[in-house]
């Protein structure tokens, strides 16, 4: 009777069988200790989807709410946003993701970190790098196009849950992959190999940290034959650094704003 009265009080919540976002049916995960919604286009999956991507992108400062607002769910659709569209945000946190935005499209960056963001459940950033260092996007797309995706299992790292994974969602991310084929700052994992670069005649501490967090061996120390980019501050200018350069056979020599501009190609 205790029991029965108990239930009467504080009667059993039921247990939830459909997404309280999009009301799609909910599944239960593989371990058995959750259930998940399994519609990728589901409003709340959206926002956590592209909270997750800036953070992981380094655009900090905007919470799920400015997500909200921005109403954008594709890194497409955002790129394309001016200030005058995110005026609603105000004046600093519009300039501000603005900013961001501007250095995603400009400073350079590997495939695998844009890829690794995007938000292909459980395709974490790293089995990005495996997979994109034996193919390209371009290759994807068209093994998409084939529906040959199934093939990522025969990568060495990628198992047949991942393979399966990226065939199902590739569609729904299609538009952004497309779009990070355009752009011009993205660096291709696949043919790309660690490169040694030295300094002589100046000095530029952000662009030797920023080669270094791309992988590169990158510094102030000295010339040999193992060195791939000797970086000058001009075209003429010469130092015993460039005399050891010019006389290895290896060693390219570029003058620091034709390498700023062209960064893609020498570190291929």
């Amino acid at each position: 009777n205790q029991h029965n009265e108990a239930n009467a009080i504080n009667p059993p919540i039921p247990f939830l069988t459909h997404c309280p976002s999009c009301g799609s049916e909910l599944v239960i995960s593989k371990s058995g200790k959750s259930m998940f919604c399994t519609n990728l286009n589901c409003p709340e999956r959206n926002v956590k989807r592209m909270t997750s991507m800036l953070d992981k992108l380094d655009i900090k400062d905007f919470s799920e709410a400015s997500i909200v607002k921005i109403g954008k769910f594709k890194l497409v659709d955002l790129v394309k946003l001016t200030k005058e569209d995110l005026a609603f945000l105000g004046e600093v946190t519009s300039q501000k993701f603005i900013d961001r935005m501007t250095t995603l499209m400009t400073k350079p960056i590997f495939d695998y970190r844009i890829m690794g963001a995007l938000g292909f459940e459980g395709v974490a950033t790293e089995k990005w790098k495996t997979i994109l260092s034996v193919y390209s996007l371009p290759e994807l797309v068209d093994m998409f196009y084939s529906n040959r995706l199934c093939e990522l299992v025969n990568i060495k790292g990628v198992g047949p849950g991942t393979a399966d994974i990226i065939n199902t969602q590739f569609k729904f991310f299609f538009d952004d992959i497309v779009f990070i084929m355009s752009m011009p700052n993205v660096i291709k994992s696949k043919g790309t190999t660690n490169k040694t670069i030295r300094f002589t005649g100046i000095r530029d501490a952000l662009l030797v940290s920023q080669l270094n967090d791309m992988g590169h061996n990158a510094g102030e120390g000295s010339v040999s034959n193992k060195t791939d980019i000797l970086i000058v501050p001009s075209v003429n200018y010469t130092s015993t650094k460039t005399t050891k350069a010019s006389s290895n056979g290896h060693t390219i020599i570029v003058p620091i704003d034709e390498f700023r501009e062209n960064m893609n190609k020498y570190l291929m």
